[in-house]
């Protein structure tokens, strides 16, 4: 672990303890989350290095974001050895979402298993099945005693049960295939002037995505099929020899049709917004779903072509819809608003932990990456909520007023 800060009564710098002591079987239970043992295999492999040993990820479907976190948390200079000492407690119990069983052992146990769990905020990151399989995971989200805790999952919201109040969820971006590679690092790709970015744009639109199982799909690649001079469709079938392509494509049109995937959202979305072109949906309620919305106005950056009403037999081809709404000025203002933001949606291979700050939670800094405003997004849901200080009394950063939440333990 890195060398530990020192801190004083006034520093803003939020810390963190990591509760090791956690029993292996919640920790373990991680290896049988993922899609498959052996996706999970890539996760662990890279933690015992930087992850930006790219090759053992691109036969992943699903990159490990949770161990991702749990690494930089672990290794970060703002964590320190005494919970009495920190701000918050990373719990670092992965849960499995296939084993609901774990899941309602956890939770039901868990002021014998998290003795702080009423002095201190506690953070438990989620693997990536939970959040859209939401079935499986109703046992957690369901539990009485999950209040007590706040989830770092990569979505927020989830629609097939709206009865949950989630509001213990934060959100944090999805890895996908291309983002693994340098070429992507929005950090290092500096912004262009209006000019730069107009001729840069050489199509209207493009498209890339399987065709299985999704009706949207198919009505997304048969508009852009029956437009070429305005869709370039790529048929992606290697990780590992069509990302780049692919990714330049997305960089040289100025939108890419993204229709939605096993839930509303996609991972390639994010790959739009790192390339620095505008996102088409095809959900009216999108933006709920994506992380950081309460800061980043999602109608800035991206086109929403509501399925019901473009998606059905006899509509308009959605290609002539967004020529005709096409406007230069008005795309090129939303590009520019999709460059001062992407970097929060990439996870920096080097990110700058001294921005995560108590009086900085809302800001969106230059240096800020996936991991440092994931956090300081963990900092305003724990604002939000007043849940779980010492003494019922928030962070002095915190600028909401009030008791705190009332949670009670639930045998």
């Amino acid at each position: 672990m890195a060398e530990t800060v020192a801190r004083t009564p006034l520093d803003q710098r939020l810390t963190w303890s990591v509760a090791e002591y956690i029993p292996q079987e919640f920790v373990q239970g991680v290896l049988q989350g993922g899609k498959d043992d052996t996706d999970r295999a890539y996760g662990y492999r890279s933690l015992g290095g930087m992850i930006s040993a790219v090759e053992e990820q691109w036969d992943s479907h699903w990159p490990d974001i949770d161990l991702w976190l749990l690494n930089q948390l672990r290794i970060s200079p703002l964590r320190v050895q005494s919970e009495e000492d920190a701000d918050i407690v990373i719990v670092p119990a992965i849960l499995a979402i296939h084993d609901i069983e774990t899941q309602d052992a956890f939770v039901s146990n868990i002021t014998t298993f998290l003795p702080n769990i009423h002095n201190k905020p506690h953070i438990v990151l989620l693997n990536h099945a939970v959040a859209p399989y939401i079935e499986q995971g109703s046992t957690l989200f369901s539990h009485p005693n999950s209040k007590l805790l706040t989830f770092i999952c990569f979505t927020q919201r989830f629609p097939a049960e709206p009865q949950y109040d989630l509001d213990h969820v934060v959100g944090t971006p999805q890895f996908t295939r291309i983002h693994w590679n340098q070429f992507t690092m929005a950090e290092n790709r500096q912004p262009s002037s209006n000019h730069q970015l107009e001729e840069s744009k050489q199509k209207f639109a493009a498209a890339s995505f399987g065709l299985q199982h999704y009706s949207d799909r198919f009505v997304a690649h048969r508009d852009c099929m029956a437009r070429p001079d305005l869709c370039s469709w790529f048929n992606f079938t290697d990780p590992r020899e069509d990302s780049l392509a692919l990714f330049h494509l997305m960089e040289s049109a100025w939108y890419v049709l993204q229709p939605r995937g096993d839930f509303i959202t996609r991972s390639a979305w994010f790959d739009t917004i790192l390339a620095g072109s505008i996102p088409v949906v095809f959900h009216a309620r999108y933006p709920e779903f994506q992380p950081f919305n309460d800061v980043i106005d999602y109608s800035r950056l991206m086109i929403t072509l509501p399925e019901e009403e473009y998606m059905q037999e006899g509509s308009d081809n959605i290609l002539d819809v967004l020529q005709a709404r096409f406007d230069t000025n008005e795309a090129l203002e939303m590009l520019r608003y999709i460059q001062s933001v992407r970097h929060v949606f990439q996870f920096s291979l080097n990110p700058e932990h001294d921005v995560i700050r108590w009086d900085q939670q809302a800001m969106l800094s230059e240096a800020d990456d996936a991991f440092t405003f994931t956090m300081k997004g963990v900092m305003r849901k724990l604002c939000q909520r007043q849940a779980g200080f010492a003494n019922g009394s928030p962070h002095p950063s915190c600028s909401h007023k009030g008791p705190m939440a009332t949670v009670e333990y639930q045998e």
